[in-house]
């Protein structure tokens, strides 16, 4: 994913304009990233599983695998913004200093955004 940022980076060199942080500029493509991966990644484990059924080869699924199916679809079902605070906070472990500044938000909606994030979380996991 590192280097898929800043390949992008520097395809897109040209178009940057050079306003606030580059920092900024170059989690906003690693998010984007992060994302589209996540959505690939969901798709294809249900297309092998359904294969799999189908060629009689399919194995009771673990329960890891069942948790982190049910965290994805729950944080699929989250406001963008709610899931980039989240992303960035837990997957990338940035501090919520390192988030405000790459969000560009003050940091108290950071605060604000992460227990919002945890709240409906914890309420779209227990419903599941």
């Amino acid at each position: 994913m590192t280097q898929e940022t800043f390949l992008h980076f520097f395809e897109k060199l040209s178009d940057y304009r050079y306003i606030g942080k580059t920092q900024n500029y170059l989690y906003t493509i690693a998010g984007n990233l992060c994302r589209d991966y996540y959505k690939k990644a969901k798709e294809s484990p249900l297309e092998e599983q359904s294969r799999e059924i189908q060629n009689g080869l399919w194995q009771p699924v673990t329960e890891d695998i069942l948790n982190k199916i049910a965290i994805e679809a729950a944080l699929s079902n989250l406001p963008e913004e709610l899931q980039d605070v989240i992303v960035l906070y837990y997957f990338q472990e940035l501090k919520l200093a390192e988030i405000s500044k790459a969000l560009q938000i003050s940091l108290p909606l950071v605060k604000y955004r992460v227990k919002q994030a945890k709240m409906r979380l914890e309420k779209l996991l227990r419903e599941e």
